[in-house]
């Protein structure tokens, strides 16, 4: 946990910092205190417990499958709505993953061993995903996108 730090909320409002402001009990315990603005006022208040925080819900999925090779396949296009997607290699080699075009055993973001799962991490990639596996591969990929 960082001390009386300033955190980046741009481009979410036309308020792009946060101020984190660390106090310390007498039992060393540190807390942070972060001002929210909710209408309300201008006053700083005291909150105990948590704060709910809505996650976003996906309601539908693409699912596909990529035939697993030696050379260069593209798995998923560009897709700016893309909000994730998973890739489970059913094949019996490793999957060299690539954030861009042509991946390579030597060009790639990502290795997924045989029977693997790969999530995409946040922030999601909604670029052109390409993939190569090992020599002599036999299985699949399937992707799920959401």
């Amino acid at each position: 946990m960082a001390d009386n730090v300033v955190v980046s909320n741009a481009p979410a409002s036309s308020n792009t910092d946060i101020s984190v402001r660390t106090t310390e009990t007498a039992s060393s315990k540190h807390i942070q205190h972060v001002r929210l603005d909710l209408g309300t006022g201008s006053a700083e208040e005291q909150a105990e417990g948590s704060v709910p925080v809505r996650q976003k819900t996906i309601n539908s999925a693409t699912l596909s499958a990529v035939v697993s090779s030696a050379t260069n396949v593209q798995l998923l296009n560009n897709n700016a709505a893309r909000r994730g997607a998973i890739f489970v290699n059913s094949a019996d080699k490793g999957c060299f993953l690539k954030f861009g075009q042509t991946a390579s055993t030597t060009s790639f973001t990502y290795k997924i061993p045989a029977a693997g799962i790969l999530e995409l991490p946040n922030p999601v990639y909604t670029g052109h995903i390409h993939a190569i596996w090992e020599a002599s591969p036999t299985g699949s990929i399937y992707i799920t996108e959401l």
